[in-house]
C-alpha cells in the first residue's frame, strides 16, 4: 500500500499588522503572550495562596526575567553560535535586529535573573522556581510556533513520497522538509506543560523543593535533544564533531541538571 504523504507548502506572512514604518511581528507577539501568561498565571498563585510573592514582586520579577532573557539568548548565540562574527565586529552582539537568539542562553539568564532577585527579597528559591515553571512549557509552545510561521528553524529535508507529513519552506529552498518547529511545540510545549502540572497538582513531588524544575530541565533537554535529529543544523556551524548539534551539545548539561537535582532532593527528603 502506498503511504498517504501530506505536502504542504508554507505562505504564511512573518508580519501580523504592517503600520507604515511599523511591523508588528508574530514572533514577537508570541513573546508577548508568553509574558503575559506567566504573569496571569503567577497572579492566580497568589490570590490562591500558592504563590507567597506580592502583586509588585511579580511585575517586578517578569521584568527582571525578561530582561534576564535578552541578556542571555543574545551573549549564548554570539558566543557559542556566531562568535567568529563577534570576534571580527563586536557590535554585531547589539544587532538583534539581524536575528540570533539562544533558547538555552534565554533560559539560564532568566534563572540567574530570578534566582538573583528572589534572593534578594528573601525568598525560597527552589520553591518558588517550582510554581514559576508550571507555564513556561505554553511559552515554549507559542515560541515554536513563532518559529514555524516565520519559516525557520525547520527540519531536515526529506521525500515526500516517503515521509507522511512535509513543508516546504521558502527559506529552504525547494526541497520538503520536515517541520521541526511543530514537533518541538507540542513535545517541548503542550506534552511537557501536562506533565508539570500533573505532577505538582496530584503527586507529592512538589514536597521536594525543586524536583518540578528539576523534571523542566530533563523534560526539555531529552525533547531537544531527541528533535534536533530532526532539524537542520546551523549553516555556520553544521555537525560538531560530525555526530552532534550545537542544541545537543547545550542541552546535555540541561539533561544533566535536571537528573542532578531531582537526586540531591530525593536525598534531602526526611526517611518515613
Amino acid at each position: 500500500m502506498t503511504p498517504i504523504s501530506l505536502v504542504f507548502y508554507h505562505n504564511l506572512s512573518p508580519i501580523l499588522l504592517q503600520l507604515g514604518p511599523v511591523a508588528i511581528r508574530w514572533y514577537s507577539l508570541m513573546y508577548i503572550l508568553g509574558f503575559v501568561l506567566c504573569y496571569m498565571t503567577y497572579r492566580r498563585f497568589a490570590k490562591q495562596g500558592l504563590l507567597a510573592l506580592t502583586k509588585d514582586e511579580i511585575s517586578d520579577l517578569i521584568v527582571v526575567a525578561f530582561l534576564g532573557l535578552l541578556l542571555g539568548a543574545r551573549t549564548v548565540y554570539m558566543l557559542f553560535y556566531n562568535f567568529s562574527e563577534l570576534l571580527a565586529n563586536p557590535f554585531s552582539y547589539f544587532e538583534v535586529w539581524n536575528g540570533g537568539l539562544s533558547f538555552h542562553g534565554a533560559l539560564l539568564g532568566i534563572i540567574i535573573a530570578i534566582a538573583w532577585y528572589l534572593r534578594a527579597k528573601k525568598k525560597p528559591i527552589l520553591s518558588i522556581g517550582d510554581l514559576l515553571i508550571l507555564p513556561v512549557p505554553l511559552t515554549l509552545f507559542l515560541g515554536r510556533i513563532g518559529n514555524f510561521i516565520n519559516g525557520e528553524l525547520y527540519g531536515k529535508p526529506v521525500d515526500p513520497d516517503s515521509y507522511p507529513l512535509c513543508v516546504v519552506f521558502p527559506m529552504g529552498g525547494a526541497s520538503c522538509r520536515i517541520p521541526s518547529q511543530l514537533f518541538e511545540a507540542l513535545g517541548e510545549g503542550l506534552i511537557l506543560f501536562v506533565i508539570l502540572w500533573v505532577l505538582y497538582f496530584k503527586t507529592s513531588l512538589k514536597k521536594q523543593p525543586g524536583a518540578i524544575f528539576g523534571v523542566f530541565l530533563l523534560g526539555y533537554g531529552i525533547v531537544r535533544f531527541m528533535v534536533e535529529y530532526l532539524r537542520e543544523p546551523d549553516s555556520q556551524l553544521g555537525l560538531l564533531w560530525g555526530v552532534m548539534s550545537m542544541g545537543q551539545l547545550l542541552s546535555l548539561p540541561m539533561i544533566i541538571a535536571g537528573i542532578t537535582i531531582l537526586i540531591w532532593g530525593a536525598r534531602k527528603m526526611p526517611k518515613v
